[in-house]
């Protein structure tokens, strides 16, 4: 199917659903040149996450910090001398 650009404005939201209805493409066009495609989404696109499902696995807790409060401790004091080093 194919409609002009002000066709597709004053039709959008049908123009979606009919799309969805059919699988159709939809070719939009201004002064006769192509400048759009409305598509059909991809099969399951409905919750493409959950094609993901069991992909991951939580090996470790979350929530806390990956470093310790002394690992953190270190890094900053490291990361001050870079930065007071970097003035000079």
């Amino acid at each position: 199917m194919k409609v002009t650009a002000s066709e597709f404005k004053a039709k959008c939201l049908r123009l979606m659903s009919e799309v969805g209805k059919k699988h159709e493409s939809i070719l939009i066009t201004k002064h006769g040149q192509p400048i759009a495609q409305l598509v059909p989404p991809p099969s399951g696109a409905k919750k493409p996450w959950l094609a993901l499902k069991g992909a991951a696995k939580i090996k470790a807790d979350i929530v806390r910090p990956a470093l310790s409060d002394k690992q953190i401790a270190k890094w900053l004091k490291g990361e001050a001398r870079h930065l007071h080093g970097a003035a000079h």
